[in-house]
């Protein structure tokens, strides 16, 4: 599967992980695709309030696919891009928790939620 952004999109998390795991997508297109989703959809929904630098983003992905040719599988989630809510603490990153007061707030630490998922 070599197929579109918008092929990758579609994906439900059973398939996107299969083609991860299985080399059918890398996490580096994976994260292309995600990241022009973004673009496309968030100037009209605002969903992401706080996306990080992208080349940081594909030097994530490009490590996960690292991993992969390594051997090491981290699970189901292995390369999945994550959007914690805006209302979890997410170290590192502006939360708002969805309020204009919020705009500077940079939790040092995570919430155990996105603690969890990250390590997922």
């Amino acid at each position: 599967m070599t197929g579109s952004q918008v092929d990758i999109v579609s994906l439900d998390a059973v398939d996107l992980s299969s083609a991860i795991r299985s080399k059918q997508v890398s996490c580096r297109e994976v994260m292309q695709a995600y990241l022009g989703q973004i673009d496309r959809l968030n100037p009209k929904v605002n969903a992401i309030v706080s996306l990080q630098d992208k080349d940081g983003l594909m030097r994530q992905a490009d490590a996960r696919d690292h991993q992969i040719s390594q051997g090491q599988y981290l699970g189901w989630m292995h390369g999945f891009p994550q959007a914690p809510k805006d209302l979890a603490a997410t170290a590192g990153i502006v939360t708002t928790l969805g309020s204009p007061i919020m705009k500077a707030f940079v939790p040092v630490q995570d919430a155990i939620i996105v603690e969890r998922v990250k390590k997922a």
